[in-house]
């Protein structure tokens, strides 16, 4: 398992949680929408081969925080395709993203607000240079076009801001910071968060929602820093702990991190899966495998809905552990609670495979491409259950067709290195 991919899930499924906690109350001493399209649903420009490149290499930029190099392959671009309106949107959010304000707004102010999209992000700018009525009127101006959902939480905001009638101005602007990173405009949010904080140092959720948009924008240190502050400020509190703990995760000090998660736990944060969950994901980081796989099964037994889970768990079973029993197990679940999903049959399959119940191996795995003919790790795990079973050609059949619907993913990979290593082993005297 890469430990880098482990990072990222601890990273990613923050958002959700992010969500679902309580945050905001002033401190003091929506409706659904038919979403259409207006007037900008056109045909979609058409861009060469190469500016096209250099616009997807941009946006892989922005995805990872790196907005110079995203600024380096959008002005590129632009070179060649200089009336692009997509191209020149994306260099205004790489501008975005490296805080610079006024540049961003210079190439919006040029472009046609017939455009969702640059009527969204003219409303941003707006926030951000304090003319909040305006920016108001262009997201309720949005609600009906493909941006509406993203449009509501900045109108919610406002709502919200409308029922307290003695909240200070601090009280809307940090509501429309988080608007902005419920929509992943983390960086857009930052300066904002920092006008709050300059006349109200002590507003701890302030400090919150500047800890998670640096968590997001790859600002670790800033993150934990910007925690630590709201846990100053009320300690005990479970979401900062909570917080404090992915930061640290991010930061690669896994200790501090299960440290702070248990921490959260005892202050009684919800949900309880969550936490268990970074746990596991944490103590899989360590090579804790046991730990890490008793903590999956923890989440499984609070929360079943995603498959991806018993995929972890049967994994460190089967790969780590060595607890053949508990991965067909934990299999069998996902079984139970997807009895659509190819991978479910595809984790008994692989499991029997392991234990050396062929029988039900075979039974599991043909079930599981009966659902997805395409599924190429049921495909690799056949070929495993041949191999095992000293049936060569068919292993190395199934290996070939694993390789072909893998293409260069992680599964084509390894199917081909299984494939040439029967090839070799085939070829010996």
């Amino acid at each position: 398992m890469n430990k880098f991919l482990t990072i990222l899930w601890i990273i990613i499924v923050a958002g959700s949680i992010f969500l679902a906690f309580n945050l905001f109350e002033p401190e003091s001493g929506g409706e659904n929408r038919q979403i259409t399209e207006n007037s900008d649903s056109k045909k979609p420009e058409i861009l060469s081969q190469s500016t096209t490149e250099l616009l997807q290499r941009g946006e892989k930029n922005l995805k990872n925080n790196e907005p110079t190099q995203a600024k380096k392959a959008f002005t590129t671009a632009l070179k060649r395709t200089p009336n692009s309106t997509t191209l020149k949107l994306a260099l205004a959010r790489a501008h975005l993203n490296s805080r610079e304000i006024e540049e961003a707004q210079k190439i919006i102010w040029q472009l046609n607000d017939q455009n969702s999209e640059v009527k969204y992000y003219k409303g941003i700018i707006l926030i951000l240079y304090k003319e909040l009525d305006k920016a108001k009127n262009i997201f309720q101006e949005l609600a009906t076009t493909k941006l509406a959902d993203k449009s509501q939480k900045f109108i919610d905001a406002f709502t919200t801001f409308s029922y307290y009638s003695e909240a200070d101005q601090e009280f809307l602007t940090l509501l429309l910071a988080k608007a902005m990173t419920d929509n992943g405009e983390f960086a857009a949010a930052i300066p904002i968060i920092f006008d709050i904080l300059v006349t109200k140092n002590n507003y701890r959720d302030a400090w919150i929602v500047l800890g998670y948009a640096y968590l997001n924008t790859g600002k670790t240190k800033d993150a934990i820093d910007a925690f630590s502050q709201a846990e100053a400020l009320a300690a005990n509190k479970p979401e900062t702990l909570f917080f404090l703990g992915l930061a640290h995760a991010a930061n690669n000090e896994i200790d501090k991190a299960i440290k702070y998660i248990e921490k959260a736990d005892q202050a009684g944060y919800e949900p309880k899966d969550q936490i268990q969950l970074k746990l596991g994901d944490l103590y899989l980081l360590k090579d804790e495998f046991k730990k890490a796989a008793q903590k999956y099964q923890e989440v499984i037994a609070l929360n079943h809905q995603s498959i991806d889970i018993f995929v972890r768990t049967v994994w460190l079973h089967i790969e780590k552990t060595g607890n053949l029993q508990e991965a067909a197990k934990v299999a069998l679940q996902s079984i139970k609670y997807h009895p659509q999903k190819a991978m479910a049959y595809n984790l008994a399959g692989w499991a029997y495979t392991a234990l050396g119940d062929y029988g039900n191996a075979k039974k599991n795995l043909e079930k599981a491409l009966s659902l997805d003919d395409k599924f190429d790790i049921a495909h690799l795990n056949l070929g495993w259950l041949y191999e095992k079973k000293g049936n060569i050609k068919l292993a190395q059949e199934y290996y070939k067709r694993a390789y072909i619907l893998g293409k260069k993913n992680s599964i084509g990979k390894l199917a081909a290195i299984r494939f040439n290593n029967l090839q070799i082993n085939v070829s010996k005297p």
